[in-house]
């Protein structure tokens, strides 16, 4: 592991100084306004990683990729935190923009406005009070296979690579790495799309948490609802994937657990997700990926948010 840059490491110091003299001030980072407790909720042992915390490692990680990206084509992107989130009311958690047919919206549950980054709603251009697509995922499903689904443009955006910030278009990636909260279980773990063998892995930092079962009902309607999306927008039509996939489009995509180091604590599951993502899509080992090293890799994000750019892993 690299050691972080000592002018960085100043810089953070004087951050943090800053905020001991006046605890009450907000400092802008990308999207974010960040106040004291975000950054000592990411540099504390086993402290609880909210959405903007993932927002920002992925942001710039994507960012760093932009930078260095010489082919056309590149590997991977990755969504944002907002791709999935839970319905209180359902069993499984929704695509939050992109189910369809809506009758009314909701309220998120108070506990997990926490949890979602302020910052990309607003690049939804939802507000808060307003931001839940109510019906269930089970709606859809009931489709006959003949009837196409009505995709908000929220989610067309995301597969065109228009968002998040830095963001590619899937017809140029191989996969897709989405940060998900489990939040049944108040955990987060990343999921790897992949648009060539048409199938959903998932890096669990802590398998003991929830059954293989269980995992993979909270995820049917992700696996559901892609191929379905692809198929109407006739991802496998045309571009680098013409006719490359062999699933019938209904058939829902399998889900397979992905064997990983795992964490010793309760509350690193989120730099786990992002240590995961970053080092896979740079096609790294994942044998740094301990809790022994989590510590430091809190205060490497923490130094590159502060910097505003990612070190290479």
């Amino acid at each position: 592991m690299k050691a972080i840059p000592h002018d960085d490491m100043v810089k953070l110091l004087k951050l943090c100084s800053e905020w001991r003299h006046n605890p009450n001030l907000v400092m802008q980072f990308g999207n974010v306004e960040a106040e004291i407790e975000f950054f000592a909720s990411l540099v504390k042992a086993d402290g609880w990683l909210k959405g903007d915390h993932i927002d920002l490692g992925l942001y710039l990680i994507r960012k760093r990729q932009q930078q260095l990206e010489e082919v056309e084509i590149s590997d991977w992107t990755t969504t944002d935190v907002f791709f999935m989130v839970c319905d209180a009311g359902c069993t499984g958690p929704k695509l939050f923009s992109f189910l369809i047919d809506w009758n009314r919206i909701s309220v998120l549950p108070g506990d997990f406005n926490s949890i979602l980054s302020r910052a990309v709603l607003h690049q939804y251009g939802i507000g808060l009070d307003q931001n839940h697509i109510h019906t269930c995922f089970a709606d859809n499903k009931r489709k006959k296979e003949q009837v196409g689904w009505k995709i908000r443009t929220s989610l067309v955006n995301v597969v065109n690579g228009k968002v998040p910030a830095c963001g590619l278009d899937w017809q140029n990636t191989y996969k897709v790495y989405v940060p998900c909260m489990l939040q049944k279980y108040k955990h987060w773990v990343a999921l790897e799309i992949d648009l060539i063998q048409c199938e959903i892995k998932v890096y669990d930092s802590m398998v003991s948490l929830i059954p293989d079962q269980s995992l993979k009902e909270e995820l049917g309607p992700l696996s559901i609802t892609i191929p379905n999306l692809l198929h109407t927008l006739d991802f496998y039509e045309e571009g680098v994937y013409a006719n490359e996939c062999t699933r019938d489009w209904w058939c829902p995509w399998p889900i397979h657990r992905v064997d990983v180091p795992q964490q010793a604590n309760q509350g690193d599951c989120g730099m786990f997700v992002l240590k995961y993502i970053e080092l896979l899509s740079a096609e790294i080992s994942l044998a740094t990926c301990t809790s022994q090293n989590m510590p430091f890799f809190r205060l490497k994000l923490a130094a590159e948010i502060a910097r505003g750019d990612a070190y290479m892993p």
